[in-house]
């Protein structure tokens, strides 16, 4: 699945990606129940709440770095994805850049 800044922009890269479903919103994709995971690569102050949202709707989540803007905000990911079940990791690609 794929969710970019407008429906247009989100249609363009899942036919480029080849991914079978694009949303228009964090909200829809989120509700789709045949997808069980998601990577979020959005700006920083969006991760909290995107997160947060998809633990809520069941999935694993993987994050590009930082997991939130402060850490009151990755602390609670930390515990949502527990008491969600769900897997929730951050990606370092430039980690001893």
């Amino acid at each position: 699945m794929v969710v970019g800044g407008a429906p247009a922009r989100s249609e363009e890269r899942r036919g480029g990606l080849g991914l079978r479903r694009a949303y228009a919103s964090i909200e829809g994709a989120a509700a789709d129940s045949t997808a069980c995971v998601a990577h979020s690569c959005t700006p920083n102050y969006l991760h909290f709440e995107q997160a947060s949202k998809l633990l809520r709707a069941g999935k694993h989540v993987l994050c590009e770095k930082p997991l939130a803007t402060d850490t009151r905000e990755s602390d609670l990911l930390v515990k949502l994805a527990a008491e969600c079940k769900r897997a929730g990791a951050v990606a370092y690609n430039l980690r001893y850049y």
